[in-house]
């Protein structure tokens, strides 16, 4: 090969690696693990903040389905609030409960007294419930249903109006009501009627 045809190959050579060079694109970096994270911490935060918009259509509440609050009384006992679902502002402690379930137990975790209400109002800094639109409970072998409580969880205490108590020796009724289940305390007030069942003797 001579002189002129060294460096006509060599031109050539040259040419197409300019071709090269501006015809096909560079490749694109490739982001930093640093750089990834941020991004990723970026679109959870933006998750985070349509979280109300993506549960509650007006953004005004999170909406729970099947919660369950747990703790325990003055005596160490242990109570739990359950519900069908929850309805709790943004920042709020107290919240829409739907379908509740209440039970308390005693020492040796045996129930002693569980309450059901269609709705309630629960404020789960205070553990203090609130009944407006009826109850059913149960407690030493009784059935008691009533129109309004208010239940403090924490002392396990629980009053309302118009309660009706049903056992095996008879049925009970009043206006109020106030119950002390620590120590085993109930006073009724107001319009009391009671009936009570007596045992058949045997001729």
């Amino acid at each position: 090969m001579n002189s002129a045809q060294h460096i006509f190959w060599l031109v050539l050579l040259l040419l197409v690696a300019l071709l090269v060079w501006f015809v096909i694109p560079s490749q694109p970096k490739l982001p930093t693990v640093k750089e990834v994270v941020k991004a990723k911490e970026a679109e959870v935060d933006e998750i985070i903040e349509q979280l109300p918009n993506l549960l509650n259509k007006d953004g005004s509440a999170i909406v729970l389905d099947a919660p369950q609050f747990i703790g325990r009384d003055n005596l160490d006992r242990s109570w739990k609030v359950s519900a069908a679902r929850a309805f709790q502002k943004r920042g709020e402690a107290v919240m829409n409960l739907e379908q509740v379930h209440v039970s308390a137990t005693s020492n040796d975790d045996i129930e002693v007294f569980r309450v059901d209400s269609p709705s309630g109002i629960f404020d789960d800094a205070q553990n203090k419930l609130i009944f407006s639109n009826g109850f059913s409970a149960y407690v030493e072998e009784l059935n008691v249903v009533g129109k309004e409580a208010f239940y403090n969880l924490k002392n396990q205490t629980i009053a309302g109006r118009e309660l009706i108590v049903n056992g095996k020796e008879g049925r009970m009724l009043s206006d109020s009501f106030d119950v002390d289940l620590i120590n085993n305390k109930a006073r009724l007030e107001g319009n009391i009627q009671m009936v009570i069942i007596l045992d058949k003797k045997t001729p």
